[in-house]
């Protein structure tokens, strides 16, 4: 006899909790409606999506982690790292050091 789905889960509950770990790229979440903070916001500061640092990173691919709330910076080598510019304290990440600064490096 075949498994009885659980009556408690449905396929939108897993694409919801499937969206929620899945890095969503910046362009995709601008385009999708989401509520960003306006410009006026972040005005003479740094912001991941509105005014960028000079960081080594800036060229990365950007992604929205929903499961954090964090902005990350994809690295050449697949590796999600926090946005420098992120506000959110929590920059504990699995890490190949990419996201270290070129001077830091040779310290």
């Amino acid at each position: 006899m075949p498994n009885k789905p659980n009556d408690d889960f449905s396929a939108e509950m897993f694409l919801a909790d499937l969206q929620n770990i899945r890095p969503i790229p910046i362009a995709d979440l601008l385009a999708s409606g989401v509520n960003i903070h306006t410009p006026t916001k972040c005005a003479g500061k740094f912001c991941t999506i509105h005014n960028p640092s000079d960081h080594h990173m800036r060229d990365w691919p950007q992604f929205w982690r929903n499961d954090r709330h964090m902005m990350e910076r994809m690295c050449p080598h697949g590796q999600g790292h926090p946005d420098p510019d992120e506000i959110n304290p929590d920059k504990v990440h699995g890490c190949d050091g990419s996201c270290v600064t070129p001077i830091e490096n040779n310290q």
